[in-house]
C-alpha cells in the first residue's frame, strides 16, 4: 500500500515538473521571439559594431605611430646631392693623429651653409666611424626638423637617429639655458665618438661665437667668395682653431 502511494506521489510530482518545464520553455520562447523583433536588440548590436570599429581604427593609428617613431624619416643619401662636391670636405676630416676630432663647419650666413651639407657629410662619415653632429643653428633648429625630433626636455645623452653610428644634438637643447655650455657637452661625449661636427651656419653673428670657436680644433669655412669670407676668416685667425678649407657654394675650394 505504501509503495503504491509513493509511485502515485512521484507520478504527480513528475507531472507537475513536466508542466512547469513546459511553461518555462514556452515563456522563454515567447521572450526570445519578442526580443528578436525588439528595436533594443538591434540598437545594442549596432552599438557594439561601432565600438569595435572605432577600437580597430584607433589601434591601427597607434600601431602606425609606433612604427613611424621607431623608423625615423629616411635622410637622402649624400650621393643624390648633385649641387655640392663633398670630396674636398671629406678630405678635410682626416685623422692624422688618430684622436677624436672636433670640426667646425662655419659660414657667415644661412645661404652659404644649408643644413643638407652637414647632414650629408655626417651620413657619409657614419658609414665608417662614430659621428656626433651638434647643431648650433639656434634660429631654425634645422636638425630637429630633418630628423623629426620633437622639442623635448634636455636628454642625458645625444639623440639617436635612424642612421647607424650617427647621433645628433639639436639646437633647441641649447636654447633652454641662458648660456651655451658647449664645453661641458664635448667633455662628456667626445670619448664616445671618432669625430664631432659643429654646425654653425651664421658663426660671425652668433652671440656665443667665442665659446664655439674655442671648442673647435679645426674649421671649414663656407662662402660664396673670398671677399665675403674675410670677416669670418679674421675671426677664426685670432683663435687656435685652424682653418682647413674655404669652400664655395659648389663644395670646391675658393679660388
Amino acid at each position: 500500500m505504501r509503495g503504491q502511494c509513493f509511485v502515485l506521489a512521484v507520478s504527480i510530482h513528475d507531472g507537475q515538473l513536466i508542466i512547469m518545464i513546459a511553461e518555462i520553455a514556452e515563456e522563454t520562447g515567447e521572450w526570445i521571439s519578442s526580443l528578436m523583433y525588439s528595436g533594443w536588440l538591434y540598437a545594442v548590436i549596432a552599438g557594439m559594431a561601432v565600438f569595435f570599429f572605432v577600437t580597430l581604427i584607433l589601434g591601427l593609428v597607434w600601431l602606425f605611430g609606433q612604427k613611424k617613431e621607431k623608423h625615423p624619416k629616411k635622410i637622402p643619401d649624400a650621393a643624390q646631392d648633385k649641387t655640392f662636391d663633398y670630396n674636398a670636405l671629406l678630405a678635410a676630416t682626416g685623422t692624422p693623429n688618430g684622436k677624436p676630432r672636433r670640426l667646425l663647419l662655419a659660414a657667415a650666413s644661412l645661404d652659404n651653409l644649408p643644413v643638407t651639407i652637414p647632414v650629408n657629410l655626417a651620413i657619409q662619415l657614419a658609414a665608417t666611424e662614430k659621428c656626433l653632429l651638434i647643431d648650433l643653428d639656434t634660429r631654425r633648429d634645422a636638425l630637429s626638423h630633418v630628423f623629426e625630433i620633437a622639442s623635448v626636455p634636455r636628454p642625458a645623452t645625444p639623440v639617436v637617429t635612424g642612421v647607424a653610428n650617427l647621433h645628433i644634438w639639436p639646437a633647441h637643447l641649447f636654447t633652454q639655458f641662458r648660456q651655451m655650455d658647449l664645453k661641458s657637452l664635448l667633455a662628456a661625449t667626445q670619448p664616445r665618438y671618432d669625430i664631432i661636427l659643429l654646425n654653425a651656419p651664421y658663426l660671425a653673428a652668433h652671440p656665443d661665437r667665442g665659446r664655439i670657436i674655442r671648442c673647435a680644433e679645426s674649421a671649414v669655412v663656407f662662402s660664396k667668395d673670398k671677399k665675403s669670407a674675410a670677416p669670418l676668416r679674421k675671426l677664426l685667425d685670432k683663435s687656435p682653431c685652424k682653418i682647413l678649407k674655404m669652400l664655395g657654394p659648389d663644395g670646391r675650394p675658393l679660388a
